[in-house]
């Protein structure tokens, strides 16, 4: 269900453009729709001025500014070495835009004094059978899977002349499921 795997929340504040709100020409282009991706860290015609307009304009939404960090878990030394049955990619990324729950794409709140980054972690296997399988069960078998999130990010909205939070899906973590074989019922 595609409900389960990506999402967006609205809250809407008004932009300071003036208070008549017109469908004439936007203010800015719409954002890049980056290919297999749910987020675009490079936006040709990202906005920066409207950007830094508004956040200058509205000084409270600098406390929403956020940095995640990556997890740097350490292995407890009386403990065997592990290996991940589904390899992943963990970064940190400063998006410029954003896919949301609608499918719809927004730029995202960000410039060189106000950050809102996201914590992705990308499966590298992705629907791909998981390391070592051995000893499985017959009639079973293992696949990588990506599991998304919702993340909350101040988006400017073309269509209103206005920014607002929104949910953006990202990639949570990846996980291996076991499976029954078709053939094997």
């Amino acid at each position: 269900m595609l409900l389960n795997r990506i999402g967006f929340l609205l809250l809407v504040l008004p932009l300071s453009r003036s208070s008549v709100i017109c469908k004439a020409e936007p203010l800015f282009q719409p954002p890049p729709v980056c290919k297999h991706q749910l987020y675009c860290e490079n936006a040709p015609n990202y906005p920066s001025n409207i950007v830094s307009r508004e956040l200058k304009k509205n000084p409270h939404l600098r406390g929403y500014s956020s940095m995640d960090e990556v997890d740097s878990l350490t292995q407890d030394e009386n403990e065997p070495e592990t290996e991940s049955l589904c390899p992943s990619m963990e970064e940190i990324i400063i998006p410029k835009s954003g896919l949301t729950r609608d499918g719809i794409w927004m730029y995202i709140l960000n410039d060189n004094n106000f950050n809102q980054s996201v914590r992705i972690e990308q499966c590298l296997d992705r629907d791909q059978s998981c390391r070592m399988t051995s000893g499985l069960a017959h009639g079973y078998y293992t696949q990588c899977k990506q599991r998304y999130t919702y993340r909350q990010l101040w988006a400017l909205n073309n269509e209103a002349y206005n920014y607002k939070i929104s949910s953006h899906h990202g990639h949570h973590h990846c996980l291996g499921i076991t499976k029954e074989s078709k053939s094997s019922t």
